[in-house]
């Protein structure tokens, strides 16, 4: 819970106003493994088949066009794609060689230019901050903000603000679904060196992100962007537009755009040691078999393979895998950063700047709502409410029925009412909730005559004061017949013979202590 150092409420609000600069570089990856069989081992709940072993990486980064040239000149502008042996290091290498690369190349601070006359006169009329809104005073002076790599003016800020606003200090790494797969070759590698390294776990083997301190003043920060676009890649690349392969087309003519702009298939579990690499033909349709989905390729997607494997001169598995991993690398590129222009343009708010999606929305929606959360202090109230937080009935179903009607032909029962089935389903039913009056602020008991006065029945359901109340109810038994379709006052308890507990909706004769939000 919140600390509070004296009797004012702890407030919520959107405080990130500096998540909407872009982050000028971020960097885009993926690895590819050989599958080594292996004797199987198997143990109650596990079954090992294979070993994954990296054989290759690629690297790109999309560097922000407005970084001054004197920097991103001297950053890659190409792929890096390594091949080999011990490739999860020399992809550790690698990053941690641009990380530093970057703080080199960006610990520079260059006075502010001379300001023009349209900008003296922007400062000189200031009376918000340009970025928090936050209107100057004796105490809150306006201050001048300007680029520490070029000199140039950007901003009337708030102290606060311009504080915030610093050079790049991170170096996003994005993989796609890397918290099921590539993470687990890049934990392995962390201790490197001496570097502080962070985690944020979602358990024992699946990470949020985790990050690696390097001597510079660059730190890389792995992230997953399925966590952001929960779909596989070739589902994001099919919703792309011609116009929007925009990193794809700077290494591809447009001939061969149509055939790098969609996922590729690739035979994984054929390729189990490095001699396939050599190989200098494709491998058959089966080859591409997949064990987990117990899936075949279609002949279109064989097709495709073999024309790809023509159409780019493909000498061997290993050039075909490298085809595979650049384009992969590319798309990702492509689709993450349409997203990030979509975000930037509708919410003012780099996705690199953030861990997940729902952060990046949870502020979003704190921005946009410029709603201001009273945080509990009072153990007793949080516990309280805990207390009515049982989760939702959403379905009301009837578990037979049988219908009798003209529509039946042969089954229709003329001596018998005529009847139809039908399914009614309503939508959107927790944004609808959420669009209702929901709790903000001024939490506090009612007194013991506040309680004696109080009527539930008198309170509107569109009141903008709100009362969480704990009662004591029961269902009597001649309301059964009534309740029956849908029995009010569900309970969260074990049911018979189970020891985990759910939501459970009963006409059981019950008498309770039930707290209602």
């Amino acid at each position: 819970m919140p600390l509070q150092n004296d009797d004012s409420p702890s407030i919520l609000k959107f405080k990130k106003f500096h998540f909407a600069f872009k982050v000028p570089i971020v960097a885009y990856c993926d690895f590819e493994c050989i599958l080594k069989k292996v004797d199987e081992i198997q143990s109650k709940y596990t079954k090992i088949n294979e070993n994954h072993e990296p054989m290759s990486f690629c690297v790109y980064l999309v560097i922000d066009e407005n970084l001054p040239n004197e920097i991103s000149s001297q950053l890659p502008d190409e792929p890096y794609l390594y091949r080999g042996e011990n490739a999860a290091a020399k992809f550790m290498d690698y990053l941690i060689s641009i990380a530093n690369l970057i703080s080199d190349l960006i610990d520079i601070y260059k006075p502010m230019n001379p300001l023009t006359v349209d900008e003296q006169e922007r400062v000189n009329t200031a009376t918000h901050c340009e970025l928090c809104n936050l209107e100057f005073s004796m105490i809150d002076k306006p201050v001048k903000d300007h680029c520490h790599l070029t000199g140039r003016f950007r901003n009337v800020l708030c102290y606060d603000c311009n504080f915030k606003r610093q050079n790049q200090t991170f170096l996003p790494v994005f993989l796609h679904g890397s918290s099921n797969y590539d993470t687990h070759f890049i934990v392995k590698q962390l201790g490197c060196d001496q570097q502080k390294i962070s985690v944020i776990p979602n358990s024992s083997e699946k990470y949020v992100s985790f990050s690696k301190e390097t001597t510079g003043k660059i730190k890389l920060r792995f992230l997953d962007s399925f966590r952001f676009l929960s779909a596989s890649l070739a589902q994001l690349a099919n919703n792309l537009t011609k116009n929007q392969f925009q990193h794809t087309e700077l290494f591809f003519t447009p001939e061969d755009l149509p055939f790098v702009t969609r996922k590729g298939v690739y035979p994984y579990e054929y390729t189990d040691s490095w001699a396939k690499l050599d190989e200098n033909q494709l491998p058959n349709k089966d080859c591409f078999f997949n064990k987990i989905t117990e899936t075949h390729i279609t002949d279109e997607e064989f097709e495709h393979a073999k024309e790809v494997w023509s159409r780019f001169d493909c000498r061997t598995l290993g050039d075909y895998s490298d085809l595979y991993l650049r384009t992969d690398v590319l798309l990702l590129a492509d689709i993450f950063e349409n997203f990030r222009k979509i975000c930037i343009c509708n919410y003012e708010l780099d996705p690199a700047n953030y861990l997940t999606l729902p952060s990046l929305t949870f502020d979003a929606m704190l921005k946009f709502t410029k709603v201001e959360l009273e945080l509990l202090h009072d153990y007793n109230m949080y516990m309280f409410i805990e207390k009515g937080i049982r989760g939702g009935i959403s379905s009301c179903i009837k578990r037979h029925a049988k219908a009798n009607n003209k529509d039946m032909n042969v089954l229709y029962d003329t001596n018998k009412p005529s009847s139809y089935l039908t399914y009614i389903d309503a939508n959107n039913l927790y944004g609808w909730a959420m669009s209702k009056y929901i709790p903000k602020n001024n939490f506090h008991w009612l007194s013991n005559k506040e309680i004696e006065d109080f009527d539930v029945l008198s309170v509107p359901d569109d009141s903008p004061i709100g009362y969480i109340v704990e009662c004591d109810i029961g269902c009597p038994s001649y309301l059964h017949d009534i309740h029956n379709d849908l029995p009010f006052l569900p309970e969260k308890k074990c049911p018979p013979n189970s020891k985990q507990p759910k939501l459970l909706t009963t006409l059981s004769e019950k008498k309770i202590i039930y707290v209602i939000i």
